[in-house]
């Protein structure tokens, strides 16, 4: 082998070294180019991974929510109501140096609670010194929700309708009144004229 031969050799050898090390160099590049796509593609993946959790937890929480307004709402209409014994305490005590006078009580036909509560509300009132009575009345529908006071005028109602009102709103149930002079001839026999109060029990507040 001559000096050409190895000098061949040798400038080969340098060239070989010389794309070794391009492509060496290239490999490299490309390396950090798939390492950074690769972070930034999973950094990514991750962001949409918490945002799909999150929207998860939203979901998952509006869900509740609805659940549990649901829930309320049918323990609303499957509970019946009633007064609780504080109710009846706070009545008593309120209505006890008030005026009295004749009450009328009566309640909605249809509704399942409502004659055990109007029962029950008009005993309080008997045994708070009202004249009550509850004439047997037939109602497929009421004019007002939950319970309500029907009285011949507004503006001359005697002072033992306000106090009875008042009394009510004390324990926290709203009992509002309204003028409505027909309810009283609907009864068979017609209330007398010194009657100024019905207590009407109708349906569930919605």
């Amino acid at each position: 082998m001559t000096s050409d031969d190895l000098q061949r050799y040798a400038s080969l050898l340098r060239w070989v070294g010389l794309g070794v090390t391009v492509f060496g160099i290239l490999l490299t590049g490309a390396s950090h180019y798939v390492a950074d796509k690769l972070l930034v593609v999973n950094k990514s993946e991750k962001i949409k991974s918490q945002e799909r959790l999150k929207a998860s937890e939203i979901e998952l929480s509006e869900t509740k929510a609805k659940a549990s307004e649901i829930e309320a709402r049918l323990k609303k209409i499957t509970t019946p109501r009633v007064l609780t014994s504080e109710q009846i305490k706070g009545l008593k005590e309120f209505l006890q140096a008030a005026p009295k006078g004749k009450v009328t009580m009566t309640f909605l036909s249809v509704e399942p609670d409502a004659q055990k509560y109007s029962e029950q509300i008009g005993l309080v009132l008997r045994e708070s010194g009202f004249d009550v009575v509850a004439p047997q009345k037939l109602w497929l529908q009421l004019a007002f929700d939950d319970l309500f006071i029907g009285v011949r005028s507004l503006k001359d109602a005697p002072p033992y309708v306000v106090a009875i009102q008042k009394a009510f709103q004390s324990i926290g149930l709203k009992a509002p009144a309204h003028e409505d002079p027909n309810l009283f001839t609907s009864f068979s026999p017609i209330l007398p004229d010194d009657c100024h109060c019905i207590v009407c029990i109708s349906n569930k507040p919605k």
